[in-house]
C-alpha cells in the first residue's frame, strides 16, 4: 500500500514540474489620464479612477496635475527564471509620429530573489507626451536568457517587414543580368526593302523618235539637241511676194 502511494505521489510531483509555468506575460493595462478631473465612481470608471487617483497623489498645483496628463501602461508577467537577464520591450506609435514605431525596454541584469508575478510600468506624460501626442498602437514583447518569451499587441498594430539592403556591388550585378536576359529575349523583326527598277540610259530609248513632217516644238528642240551645230547652219528659203 505504501509503495502504491509513494509511486503515486511521485508522479504527481512530476506531472506538477512538468506543468510549471515559463517566463510569459500575463496582461498589460491601458489606464489614461486625459484630464485633470477625476473619473465617476461607476464601476467602469473604477480602475481609471483609483489610477488617477494614484498618480496624482504628490501633485499640489494645477499645473503638476496638468503635466500628469498622458497615457499609463502596465505590464504583468511572470519570472519563472529570477537567475537570468529580463527584458521587457514596448514599441508603440504616437499621433504626431504616424506609423514610425518607437521603442522603450526594462532591463533587469542582476538575479531577482525569488519566481513570482512582477509588474513593469511604461508612462507618456509631460511635455513630449503633449509635443507627440496620444499612444495609437503598442506592442509588448518579453524577453528572457537572451530569447523571446512572449508577444503582446495592440489590435491596431501592424508589424513593418525588414526588408535586406543588398550591398552595392550585387546590386549592380544584379540588374546588368536583368538587362541581359531582356536583350537576349528581344527577336530582330526581318526588314524588306523593295528597290526600283534600273533605268536605261539609251539616246534611242530615251527619246523617242518623231514621225515625218512633225512641226512639234519637243521633237524641233530634241532634233536641234541630237545634231547639234548643223542645223543651225541650214539654208532658209525666202518668204514667196504678196500677190497685187
Amino acid at each position: 500500500m505504501k509503495c502504491h502511494f509513494s509511486i503515486a505521489m511521485l508522479g504527481l510531483l512530476v506531472t506538477a514540474c512538468s506543468s510549471a509555468p515559463d517566463t510569459r506575460l500575463l496582461s498589460v493595462a491601458d489606464l489614461p489620464l486625459k484630464s485633470t478631473t477625476l473619473p465617476s465612481f461607476s464601476i467602469e470608471q473604477a480602475p481609471l479612477r483609483a489610477n488617477a487617483r494614484y498618480i496624482t497623489y504628490d501633485a499640489k498645483t494645477g499645473k503638476e496635475r496638468k503635466l500628469k496628463v498622458g497615457d499609463y501602461y502596465y505590464v504583468r508577467w511572470y519570472d519563472a527564471h529570477p537567475e537570468e537577464p529580463v527584458r521587457v520591450v514596448m514599441h508603440y506609435t504616437q499621433a504626431a509620429s504616424g506609423a514610425t514605431p518607437q521603442m522603450r525596454e526594462l532591463r533587469l541584469d542582476e538575479p531577482r530573489e525569488a519566481r513570482k508575478i512582477m509588474v513593469t510600468p511604461f508612462f507618456f506624460t509631460g511635455e513630449d507626451r503633449a509635443r507627440k501626442g496620444d499612444v495609437m498602437t503598442w506592442k509588448v514583447e518579453l524577453y528572457c536568457g537572451g530569447q523571446l518569451k512572449d508577444v503582446h499587441r495592440s489590435y491596431m498594430w501592424r508589424d513593418t517587414p525588414k526588408t535586406p539592403v543588398a550591398p552595392e556591388s550585387v546590386e549592380k550585378e544584379a540588374v546588368q543580368d536583368e538587362v541581359t536576359a531582356a536583350a537576349d529575349a528581344v527577336t530582330p523583326l526581318p526588314i524588306t526593302v523593295e528597290l526600283p527598277a534600273a533605268r536605261s540610259h539609251s539616246p534611242a530609248a530615251a527619246v523617242p523618235a518623231a514621225p515625218a513632217g512633225a512641226s512639234s516644238p519637243a521633237g524641233s528642240s530634241g532634233a536641234s539637241g541630237a545634231s547639234g551645230s548643223s542645223a543651225s547652219s541650214a539654208p532658209v528659203a525666202p518668204l514667196p511676194a504678196p500677190v497685187e
